[in-house]
């Protein structure tokens, strides 16, 4: 049910007045309703003219993240990685992923928040952007849900200095939206090209 707008009020004062002896005429009152009409088409109008995009919902504690569901290959539980020798902190290891090995990284590192907990194992996204693949792991994953990109709003000049160019904005709800193109600009893939295609 919507509820009226503030100038939906003189609306209701005219049939008020209407039924209790006013001269308007039944023209008039009918152009009245007509335009309340009007004023709620356009109302619903603009509802349904929102476009959402759909974002796989995830969680580096404390914080939600998002990233569009077009470069989310698949989601799983994080097991089998296998660690290598003398690699960054923010490399993890690699992954046997259906007979391909995929480079595991930790978006933590890369997004610089503090280490997770030793004993959460946590999930793994696997990501992709154009022809390169990669796996993100993450301490949770949540849902995937519709996020309208032009309400996101700029993030706070703090977190622009932790994330850098990482992120793309925060919606409504607080979460924050990643840009997947940007994370396979951060420079451990550069190093380890081999295991993205």
């Amino acid at each position: 049910m919507i509820a009226p707008a503030a100038n939906d009020v003189s609306t209701s004062a005219d049939v008020a007045n209407f039924r209790s002896g006013d001269r308007a005429s039944s023209e008039r009152l009918a152009a009245v309703f007509r335009e309340r009409a009007e004023r709620l088409a356009a109302r619903e109008t603009t509802r349904a003219a929102r476009v959402t995009t759909p974002m796989l919902v995830f969680e580096l504690t404390p914080e939600r993240y998002a990233v569009e569901l077009a470069n989310v290959m698949q989601v799983m539980p994080l097991a089998n990685c296998t660690p290598i020798p003398g690699a960054p902190a923010s490399l993890l290891g690699v992954i046997n992923l259906r007979g391909d090995i995929r480079s595991v990284v930790d978006l933590r590192q890369i997004l610089q928040l503090p280490n997770r907990e030793p004993n959460v194992q946590g999930y793994l996204i696997v990501l992709r952007h154009a022809d390169r693949v990669v796996g993100a792991r993450v301490d949770q994953v949540h849902c995937v849900q519709g996020i309208e990109l032009a309400e996101l709003i700029e993030p706070s000049p703090e977190l622009r200095r932790l994330h850098g160019a990482f992120v793309k904005g925060i919606d409504p709800d607080m979460r924050i939206v990643l840009d997947a193109a940007a994370i396979f600009s951060h420079a451990v893939f550069k190093t380890n090209s081999s295991t993205e295609k």
